[in-house]
């Protein structure tokens, strides 16, 4: 998207600058409009280019790369017993360090799950985001937020739509990187009432 936009400034700028060429005295108010607009398309593409560069939250992101094993402890319901899962995931930096795609295999309640996530942070918004697909459904989940402790814990609230119930369900997840080789997960079913309820933890640890 972004090579788009920077594509139709390009072509503005060089369509204004064009018609500036063959302007002659007696266009000078058509000129100074042109004028104001090629310095406008000017603004434009700087503060584009700007906004399309990494910092330091992907810089944070980037930390996770590499291959992961993990068991995840889950709950059905608050006084159901504690099910596991067991897997390996894979994060990778694309899109040169902009966005961070990790691709997981597991098992869960019997079942071989393959799951694809993509997480980056929009300096526009100055938001943490991301989606997340994986074989149990072909519903898309979607996730926002923001992070704390010097890059170290991402909050982000998640939802997708529930055909179950006709409508979204709303989930808050916290990563948090304990260190450069050990990172939680931890996902909280919320209510809509301001209630929540813990129902997944994470363990990943780096594959040596």
């Amino acid at each position: 998207m972004i090579q788009i936009k920077y594509g139709l400034l390009a072509l503005a700028i060089a369509v204004t600058l064009t018609g500036l060429a063959f302007a002659g005295p007696e266009h000078d108010h058509e000129h100074k409009g042109e004028e104001q607009a090629g310095g406008h398309e000017a603004e434009m593409m700087e503060m584009w280019a700007k906004l399309a560069v990494p910092g330091e939250h992907h810089a944070h992101m980037a930390k996770t790369v590499g291959t992961w094993d993990f068991k995840g402890e889950f709950w059905m319901a608050p006084d159901s017993p504690t099910m596991e899962s067991h897997g390996t995931a894979v994060v990778e930096s694309i899109l040169g360090g902009r966005f961070f795609q990790m691709t997981a295999d597991y098992d869960m309640m019997g079942q071989s799950i393959h799951s694809l996530g993509i997480e980056g942070y929009d300096n526009g918004q100055q938001k943490h985001i991301g989606v997340w697909f994986d074989t149990m459904g072909t519903l898309m989940a979607t996730a926002e937020g923001d992070c704390s402790d010097g890059g170290k814990v991402t909050t982000t609230y998640m939802s997708f739509f529930d055909p179950s119930v006709g409508k979204d369900k709303k989930y808050k997840n916290v990563v948090t990187m304990v260190d450069d080789n050990a990172m939680t997960f931890e996902s909280y079913e919320m209510d809509g009432e301001g209630g929540e309820r813990k129902m997944m933890v994470i363990t990943y640890t780096r594959k040596k």
